[in-house]
């Protein structure tokens, strides 16, 4: 699945690891292995790689790739998360900005 169509993107393509491959990347079941990263994108700028294995977004668990996708479309467009990953066996937290416009605001009306 690839974001670019969602407000709150991350610029990356992904496959979620299942019982065969979340134990050799040393992951539970249901984590997000990314395969492929726009440098230009929040998680290209942010310094996510392919072959990163995510586990959390903002402190929480990944389930399974319905459960991320989930967790980054609920994200506001230019907030700051943080990702928890796995690389080459070690544990790394990135922060990045999403992709996207803040809401404006409307000013407050006086009556």
């Amino acid at each position: 699945d690839f974001f670019g169509d969602r407000p709150a993107r991350l610029g990356i393509r992904y496959q979620e690891l299942g019982e065969q491959l979340a134990p050799h990347f040393k992951v539970e079941e249901g984590a997000i292995l990314v395969t492929s990263v726009d440098e230009d994108g929040p998680a290209g700028k942010a310094g996510v790689k392919a072959g990163d294995v995510i586990v959390e977004v903002d402190g929480k668990a990944i389930k399974d790739g319905s459960a991320f996708r989930e967790q980054v479309a609920h994200l506001e467009p230019g907030a700051e998360a943080k990702l928890t990953l796995k690389r080459e066996g070690r544990s790394l937290d990135l922060k990045l900005t999403l992709g996207g416009k803040k809401p404006r605001r409307e000013p407050a009306s006086s009556t």
